[in-house]
């Protein structure tokens, strides 16, 4: 027998690794792990999808609630302007009624000084 090392060494090979798996057979086999693969790919998709809805459901209150008190935060300030408005205005005229008061009661104290000499 004339074999060559290299005949040797493939069909050593192949008997260590078994046979051979018929080109068909891997081409399914490859075919429906592709299959699996896009299946749990759908299912990722579709649980994504149905937590983006979520998502974006939330920011669409988050906005609205935001946008709310947006509103108030300027009916405060509006309403905070005015009371202050109003509140330096009563200062304004309680102060005009203690100068009058001073300035009465020096002339009050004046005259009081000019009866006494």
């Amino acid at each position: 027998l004339n074999l060559s090392q290299g005949f040797l060494d493939s069909t050593l090979g192949s008997l260590i690794r078994g046979p051979k798996a018929h080109p068909i057979e891997t081409r399914v086999s490859e075919l429906q792990k592709l299959q699996h693969l896009c299946q749990d790919q759908q299912e990722e998709s579709k649980r994504l999808s149905r937590r983006l809805v979520v998502v974006q459901t939330e920011n669409a209150a988050l906005r609205k609630a935001h946008a709310h008190v947006s509103k108030e935060v300027v009916v405060t300030r509006r309403q905070s302007f005015i009371s202050a408005t109003g509140l330096q205005r009563k200062v304004d005229a309680q102060r005009l009624v203690l100068k009058d008061a001073q300035t009465q009661a020096r002339v009050q104290t004046g005259y009081i000084q000019r009866l006494e000499t």
